[in-house]
């Protein structure tokens, strides 16, 4: 069993401004443990993808 660990950004997301429909990546890297879920919210609304 593994030791629990902190949650770390690697690569923070940054800020973006894009036209509605255009396609937009977010990077972002974690470490930690367990393992995190990452979810994106735009205006309290979950960004499926």
């Amino acid at each position: 069993s593994e030791e629990e660990r902190t949650l770390e950004f690697l690569l923070e997301p940054q800020p973006v401004s894009k036209v509605v429909g255009e396609s937009v990546l977010l990077p972002c890297v974690v470490t930690g443990y367990p393992t995190a879920y990452i979810t994106w919210m735009h205006k309290d609304q979950l960004i499926e993808y």
